[in-house]
């Protein structure tokens, strides 16, 4: 592991830790909540730089609307799309994740997705799988 990867989880679990003790939702029962139906995807083998991509699924199951407002990733090579229009409860959402390879060996990346979610504002997605060199 690099020194930059190792900063880089670091400072991940010191801000979920930071904003999980700070926040403290008293809203009860009229919270919005966020139920993702997997958490972690697993591409297998992966080709040397062509992209790849999954979409987790999210539902609104609180009974406010469900803000997604901002998304977080390990590092630069792997972004993610979704909307941040609110999400209304009983309604399903996506998130796409995608990962930009650039080094052959095995890949493990972490997306945090931060919402105002009151039974979890702050949900970690992980990505994997094996980057194999390219054949020329």
């Amino acid at each position: 592991m690099t020194v930059r990867y190792i900063l880089v989880i670091c400072f991940l679990m010191l801000a979920l830790t930071f904003s999980n003790f700070c926040h403290t939702p008293s809203c009860g029962k009229s919270c919005p909540k966020i139920e993702f139906l997997e958490t972690e995807h697993e591409f297998g083998e992966v080709a040397m730089n062509e992209d790849v991509s999954f979409v987790f699924r999210y539902k609104s199951v609180g009974n406010q609307p469900l803000i997604i407002s901002h998304v977080g990733s390990s590092c630069g090579c792997t972004t993610a799309q979704w909307s941040s229009k609110p999400l209304m409860t009983g309604k399903t959402g996506v998130l796409r994740v995608t990962f930009t390879p650039s080094s052959p060996g095995p890949f493990r990346k972490t997306i945090v997705v931060y919402s105002n979610a009151g039974n979890t504002p702050n949900v970690v997605l992980r990505i994997k799988g094996v980057v194999c060199p390219s054949q020329h």
